[in-house]
């Protein structure tokens, strides 16, 4: 079996962070798999450039860009729940990836 570790690029120059996510319980999205039956929505911590990973500031929950979830959509174990971006006209799709 092989292991991946995606890594959240803080060093990026005008970069974007995200807060808590609205709609379901943080530590839930980290820790289980939850049963959600509507679009997720977070809000911008900080406005900059849109990412194609990165984490949640508090929990560290991963959210991905749809090229992201095409690449691994196929993984076992891993789904990928929608997520509107709050206030802020995106170029991508964005989701909330449970591991």
């Amino acid at each position: 079996m092989n292991f991946y570790r995606l890594k959240d690029d803080v060093e990026y120059h005008n970069r974007w962070y995200l807060g808590d996510i609205q709609g379901a319980d943080n530590w839930d999205l980290l820790t289980i798999r939850p049963e959600v039956n509507k679009v997720l929505k977070v809000e911008i911590y900080k406005d900059g450039d849109e990412m194609d990973f990165t984490l949640t500031e508090v929990y560290g929950v991963p959210i991905v860009s749809d090229r992201i979830e095409k690449i691994l959509k196929g993984i076992s174990n891993i789904i990928f729940i929608p997520l509107l971006i709050k206030n802020k006209i995106c170029k991508n799709q964005y989701f909330v990836m449970v591991i």
